[in-house]
C-alpha cells in the first residue's frame, strides 16, 4: 500500500480532477476513460447487488422479516449512513471493522490479499477518493 500510495497518489494529483479516470483520459484518451469508467459502473452494480442482497438475508434471518422488508431497510440505511456521516464515517467504519476483527480479519488481508488490495485500492475510483481524501504530505 505504501508503493501504491507513494506512486499512485502524486500520478493522480497530477491532474485535474484527481481521479483515475481523469488521468487515464489525460494518458490515454477520452475512449480509455470511457471504457474504464463503464466497466466500473456495470461491475460496481453488480457487486452492489449482491452486497445489498446478502446483508438482507442475514438481516432478515435475524429479525425474522421477509428477505424484501430487509432489503429496503438495508438499502435505505447504508446511503442515509453514509450520507450524513460523509467519506470521514465511511473511514472509520472501516478502521473499526479491522480494530474488532482477531487475527483472521488482518492475516488473510495481509498474506491473501496484497494483489487485490493493490489493483482494489490502485484502479477502483471509489477507493482511490478514500486516499485522495487524506492530506498530502509528500
Amino acid at each position: 500500500m505504501l508503493l501504491l500510495i507513494a506512486l499512485l497518489l502524486p500520478a493522480l494529483r497530477s491532474v485535474p480532477g484527481s481521479s483515475i479516470y481523469a488521468y487515464a483520459e489525460n494518458r490515454f484518451g477520452r475512449s480509455t476513460r470511457r471504457a474504464l469508467a463503464g466497466a466500473f459502473l456495470v461491475s460496481r452494480g453488480l457487486a452492489l447487488g449482491v452486497v445489498l442482497y446478502a446483508s438482507a438475508l442475514v438481516v432478515a434471518e435475524t429479525l425474522g422479516w421477509p428477505v424484501d422488508a430487509a432489503l429496503l431497510l438495508v438499502g435505505a440505511f447504508a446511503p442515509a449512513y453514509t450520507g450524513l456521516g460523509g467519506i470521514v464515517a465511511d473511514i472509520w467504519s472501516d478502521v473499526i471493522q479491522l480494530a474488532l476483527g482477531n487475527t483472521f480479519s488482518f492475516w488473510p488481508m495481509l498474506l491473501g490479499g496484497l494483489f487485490l488490495y493493490l489493483t482494489y485500492y490502485g484502479c477502483d475510483q471509489s477507493q482511490a477518493q478514500r486516499l485522495l481524501t487524506a492530506r498530502y504530505f509528500c
